[in-house]
């Protein structure tokens, strides 16, 4: 089973690692057995949880389980004024538009996410990530993430995402008046 465990390095808090699946202890009573069964369905609804399985869900292409993270009248709002700047409504139009959309830019298997951490307090879930991925337009992606998640029910209800957008008109739109990426070097 994986697991995010303590890593004791404060840039990196966590790490996912594999760990031995929990066993019942032989003194326990079967009434603990349930109320363990119990406090893991809880444990998997919480925010935190659930955003960290929607995470590596988009990481690994798991599309049925990001469809399922996703309450049916969940929003996402994706700020700028770009073609994808804008609020999504709808679990639909979230995982087949706006998710589902970035395929035919991206060159299929370079996409890399990274989950580098969350914040949890009530309902809402901070999280922050990279995706990295070559597009079909020679460029590079390559962008630091932040999502604010709330998540009700076991779902996420509504994501506001803050990204570097002037990259990601660059490397994901260019032509839509985006400015060039500049690579400059420094003179001796």
């Amino acid at each position: 089973m994986k697991a995010y465990i303590p890593a004791g390095d404060p840039a990196e808090p966590f790490v996912l690692a594999d760990v031995p699946e929990p066993t019942p202890g032989a003194n326990e009573a079967p009434v603990k057995g349930e109320v363990r069964a119990k406090e893991q369905d809880h444990d998997h609804h919480r925010p935190r949880a659930v955003v960290i399985r929607y995470v590596e869900a988009v990481r690994d292409g798991d599309a049925d389980v990001i469809y399922d993270s996703f309450a049916a009248d969940a929003t996402w709002h994706y700020p700028g004024d770009l073609p994808i700047s804008k609020t999504w409504h709808g679990r639909d139009a979230i995982v087949d538009d706006f998710l589902g959309g970035m395929g035919p830019i991206l060159v299929p298997g370079s996409m890399t996410i990274e989950l580098v951490g969350t914040i949890a307090e009530g309902d809402r879930v901070v999280a922050e990530w990279t995706s990295k991925a070559d597009t079909v337009f020679g460029t590079v992606y390559d962008n630091r993430c932040i999502g604010v998640f709330t998540v009700r029910d076991g779902k996420i209800t509504s994501v506001v995402e803050y990204s570097d957008t002037r990259h990601v008109a660059a490397a994901l739109f260019p032509g839509h008046g985006a400015p060039v990426l500049a690579r400059t070097v420094q003179a001796p």
